[in-house]
């Protein structure tokens, strides 16, 4: 694994330590079942990498033919894909991923991309750890303007 991947996950692992609560074993099952069942559906190989807790399950991904939206199940499972320019992405991204988490990419390099490239459905670029923050701009809108009524009075 090269030294920057090591580093990330090492981080996130140490997060998940101080920050996160004991795993849910119905989650850890769901996570179970859903590892299980990639292995079978994959069509190229796929890897089990190691983790220092049970809280984060990462499966490093031979193509982006394997990734399997519909068995993703969260609590800490990671599907973790390489490839080579960020117009890869493009194939990736679909109307459901609101928000895209970013780590160790350039930002002018990343804002020329999504205005060239204008993935579907992306509304919110936040770096990994921020991805469940909320704001007033949530999802590409304005909540305050969508839930406030203006009268107008002209007498």
């Amino acid at each position: 694994m090269d030294r920057a991947r090591l580093l990330f996950w090492k981080q996130v692992e140490e997060s998940v330590r101080r920050t996160v609560e004991p795993l849910a074993p119905a989650i850890a099952v769901d996570k179970l079942v859903a590892e299980c069942s990639l292995a079978i559906k994959a069509d190229s190989g796929i890897i089990f990498e190691e983790s220092e807790t049970t809280r984060i399950s990462r499966i490093w991904l031979e193509s982006p033919k394997d990734i399997r939206r519909e068995l993703h199940c969260g609590g800490g499972l990671f599907y973790e894909l390489a490839i080579d320019r960020l117009d890869d992405l493009i194939d990736l991204i679909t109307r459901k991923d609101q928000t895209v988490a970013v780590f160790g990419i350039d930002s002018e390099r990343l804002k020329e991309f999504l205005l060239t490239a204008r993935p579907q459905g992306v509304s919110r670029v936040v770096p990994v750890g921020r991805a469940l923050e909320f704001s007033a701009v949530w999802d590409g809108y304005d909540l305050l303007k969508e839930f406030t009524r203006e009268v107008e009075v002209s007498a």
